[in-house]
């Protein structure tokens, strides 16, 4: 089958050349598809039934994605896989193909890989675009001789029917009136070989009675009766390797169990250690940090101490200092008003000259009385301007130093505020702790 594609591929290059195109090996970009692929973990595959169930599909493990044409067959995509998702670690170096029927996942089987395609595994066939492996190989999941043995024998006794000749007994006869009687009425007779023995030997017995009297028939039944015993201790050697198998296996899950279970105790004890260590350690800082607090806060102490001490000795200078303060106002106004009352009497003087002057004839020094009046008047205004504007800084730097003080007590304020918070918070941590 390669072959004749390899012969149509060529077939083809030759037609696109001979009419003038150039060939490519490239496929065509619309016939790509993403395909997600995914690995089902082995502990959800059930070995016994060769399956595993739809549900499990959410335990698989994605390893990325394959851009690949929908005409390719699941055997190339493979060495697709093989080669794009080669850097990841979760894809197994075998693996199996894994194909949704029904309710069940179940193996794709090497002959099938061929005939399955890349568009099997997408809409509308699939619920979505992706593909399922399973790590191994297909010789790793095949069944022993023993179970299809088993299988095989009890399907064929189902199957026969009881035979009866007029003449001898046959094997099949023999067969059903050994097992499927037993199967039917009682599973003593499978346990048993000496009863089913007797009940052989009964029924040889009564066909005999009813005219089978040839010598080589009933040595052909002794030994028929023979090899039904034989069998029966062969079925029950292997129940019994089935039961020392499944001993060992129950004994193993045992000691693996054991083990866990040290591993647990040995980890837990390690966590242990670890807590007494962590809470060793949060004590020591605890006890570091409430001496940093005790420190701080007796550092705080002296600090708001130094700082009545200094408001006290700064409000006794002030208060002192406003005690001296109203005979010195006083003073100033009787002072101020002296002087504006000479600088009234000087102008007053002055124009009184200066009209004398302009009477007289003397215009000329009239004029400059009248000039050195208008200086004395503005002279005598800006000084009255000078002395409300040093007023109003004085009002103004008072005003500014009251605004910094209250401030500063804000501020200390707020922080106290903080510091009772922190306060508060680390007590209801206790409370809540114990």
């Amino acid at each position: 089958m390669q072959s004749r594609l390899e012969g149509e591929k060529t077939y083809l290059q030759i037609e696109r050349f001979a009419s003038g195109r150039i060939s490519t090996d490239r496929p065509d970009s619309s016939q790509l598809v993403d395909l997600h692929v995914y690995v089902i973990p082995k502990s959800v595959w059930k070995d016994r039934q060769l399956l595993a169930q739809n549900d499990a599909i959410g335990d698989a493990i994605s390893v990325g994605f394959v851009h690949v044409p929908q005409s390719m067959n699941i055997h190339d995509l493979r060495q697709q896989i093989k080669q794009l998702c080669r850097n990841e670690e979760l894809l197994p170096v075998h693996f199996i193909f894994l194909k949704s029927v029904g309710r069940c996942l179940t193996r794709v089987k090497p002959h099938q890989e061929i005939e399955l395609k890349v568009k099997n595994y997408r809409p509308p066939q699939t619920y979505a675009s992706e593909v399922f492996l399973l790590e191994g190989r297909h010789e790793d999941y095949t069944q022993t001789p023993s179970v299809f043995s088993s299988l095989s024998s009890i399907t064929y006794q189902s199957d026969n029917p009881i035979q009866h000749t007029p003449g001898r007994l046959t094997y099949a006869s023999h067969d059903q009136l050994s097992i499927r009687p037993g199967f039917n009425n009682d599973m003593s007779t499978i346990h048993h070989p000496t009863n089913n023995y007797n009940q052989q030997r009964r029924s040889w017995t009564k066909h005999t009675q009813t005219g089978e009297s040839d010598a080589n028939d009933a040595l052909s039944k002794a030994e028929h009766v023979r090899q039904i015993r034989k069998q029966e201790e062969d079925r029950k050697r292997r129940e019994l390797d089935e039961q020392r198998q499944q001993q060992a296996v129950l004994e193993r899950q045992k000691k693996q169990q054991l083990e866990n279970s040290e591993v647990l105790k040995k980890r837990l004890f390690e966590l242990r250690s670890r807590r007494d260590e962590l809470e060793k350690l949060r004590e020591e800082s605890i006890r570091r940090l409430r001496s940093v607090h005790n420190r701080i806060s007796l550092r705080r102490k002296e600090e708001f101490l130094y700082y009545l001490l200094a408001r006290a000795m700064w409000k006794k200078r002030y208060f002192n200092e406003k005690k001296k303060m109203p005979p010195l106002e006083g003073r100033i106004h009787h002072l101020q008003t002296d002087l504006s009352q000479t600088q009234n009497k000087t102008i007053i003087n002055m124009d009184q000259e200066s009209k004398h002057a302009a009477q007289t004839g003397f215009l000329k020094e009239a004029e400059i009385g009248s000039i050195h009046v208008e200086r004395a008047k503005i002279q005598h205004d800006i000084q009255d301007v000078r002395y409300l504007v040093d007023q109003a800084k004085l009002r103004l730097t008072t005003d500014i130093k009251l605004r910094n003080q209250a401030e500063n007590e804000c501020r200390s304020l707020r922080h106290e505020l903080n510091q009772a918070k922190m306060n508060l918070n680390h007590i209801k941590h206790k409370v809540m702790v114990r």
